[in-house]
């Protein structure tokens, strides 16, 4: 049997993110990464707010582990700010984006990669 919920990644909109994780969490899933606060999207700019949000799933596919991955997600938000930045972008984008990546959250198992999920479905 697969287990899909082994690695958990969202950008819902207000799900209350914490108790959607650690529901998760209690139920064996290994890892989440997702938002503890309300995310926001800018229609005029959803493609910067799209590839912020699946970023994480890029990387992941990419066999970095969870950890990383948290990190780099991060990071890649900041990148997005300040590019924006550099442009003298729309306030409310940059006031979403860093809301977005102040809210991202990781819960449960840092060194979770694809691999991990291939080795243990292959072994069930």
């Amino acid at each position: 049997m697969l287990n899909f919920f082994f690695f958990f990644l969202t950008f819902a909109c207000f799900a209350r993110e914490t108790e959607l994780g650690n529901a998760l969490i209690a139920q064996n899933c290994h890892t989440f990464i997702g938002y503890d606060k309300e995310v926001r999207s800018v229609i005029e700019y959803h493609n910067i707010f799209a590839q912020c949000a699946v970023y994480g799933l890029e990387r992941f596919i990419a066999g970095e582990t969870t950890g990383m991955i948290w990190e780099e997600m991060r990071n890649n938000y900041t990148q997005t700010i300040d590019s924006i930045d550099a442009y003298a972008g729309d306030f409310t984008v940059l006031y979403n984006l860093r809301k977005n990546r102040d809210a991202l959250i990781l819960l449960g198992n840092t060194n979770t990669t694809i691999n991990t999920i291939k080795t243990k479905n292959l072994n069930q």
